[in-house]
């Protein structure tokens, strides 16, 4: 994947390009390849500014009608490259003084918070530098760009490097992928009845039904042969499932006593496991037994 890396892959250099690519509407010209209405004067403050400033200038701008200007971010910079040109934009392009150095508005460069990242305009090369530098200014405003062709812009695309992963897909449980860009589905649910053996000859067995839908209705029960362990919960608080394994955690009673805490581990895989916390009413640990493999059972984990 080039995300995040503002290389030809990911800005879609072998999309083809609709004809003609710009419109001019006076001060303002359109990108018909991302929808991005640009400033025409590519050197609008006629004056380099620091990073703060270029970001304070586009936001402040008023131009062509409209007011929601902004400073660009790297990906939209990078959309206007055309490497195979001395000045890396389109052939026949319509902006005028055109600088080298842009800033971006995306900021955080190699981990460096003073940093953020710029488009040399003739080279078509990223850089990054610190915010105090001053460099040229293009406001952008409007469209956003879908960057990996699936047909949803990186506005509403989860992952917009990824074109099997997008609003429009179907959610495939247990891949460790919001596939469908909605962390509602699948609804997370974790049942069975299995058993294991934390230490030989000394029997562990769970029986779970939980469903995020309706917690209030689901339930654990664990019991340990070796110090007769008997949990029952009470209350379920939550359950998260990824990549088929779910963490449930509750309240319950151990031994008839209440007020215990618990934080279960389930894998449905092969082989299924599990393994179980329980915490003391005072928060302190009383039982832990760490994730094994079942000897007999089965758990179905539904998740993302």
């Amino acid at each position: 994947s080039c995300a995040g890396t503002g290389q030809d892959g990911e800005i879609l250099s072998g999309v083809a390009w609709p004809n003609p690519r710009f419109s001019v509407n006076g001060d303002c010209v359109t990108d018909n390849l991302t929808g991005l209405m640009w400033a025409k004067n590519a050197n609008l403050p006629n004056v380099t500014r620091d990073w703060q400033g270029a970001i304070d200038y586009s936001n402040n701008l008023t131009l062509c009608s409209y007011s929601d200007w902004r400073l660009p971010n790297r990906k939209e910079l990078m959309s206007l490259i055309d490497r195979s040109k001395s000045v890396a934009l389109p052939y026949g392009h319509p902006f005028l003084n055109v600088g080298d150095k842009y800033w971006s508005s995306t900021t955080n460069v190699i981990n460096y918070p003073n940093g953020a990242w710029y488009v040399n305009i003739f080279s078509g090369n990223l850089g990054g530098e610190d915010k105090a530098y001053g460099y040229y200014v293009w406001p952008v405003r409007g469209g956003i760009i879908d960057v990996d062709g699936d047909g949803f812009k990186s506005d509403i695309d989860c992952d917009d490097s990824n074109p099997i992963v997008n609003p429009g897909a179907t959610e495939i449980p247990n891949n460790g992928i919001d596939d469908d860009c909605n962390p509602a589905t699948p609804i997370v649910t974790v049942s069975g009845n299995a058993y294991n053996y934390p230490i030989p000859l000394f029997r562990a067995s769970m029986s779970i039904n939980v469903d995020a839908s309706n917690l209030s209705a689901g339930y654990l029960r664990y019991y340990y042969t070796r110090n007769r362990t008997s949990l029952s919960s009470t209350s379920i608080t939550g359950i998260t499932a990824t990549g088929g394994i779910a963490t449930v955690t509750g309240v319950g009673t151990v031994n008839g006593t209440s007020g215990y805490t618990f934080t279960a581990t389930i894998t449905d895989g092969s082989p299924d496991t599990m393994g179980l916390e329980i915490n003391k009413p005072d928060g302190t640990p009383y039982f832990s037994s760490s994730s094994q493999q079942v000897s007999s059972g089965i758990f179905i984990v539904v998740g993302q």
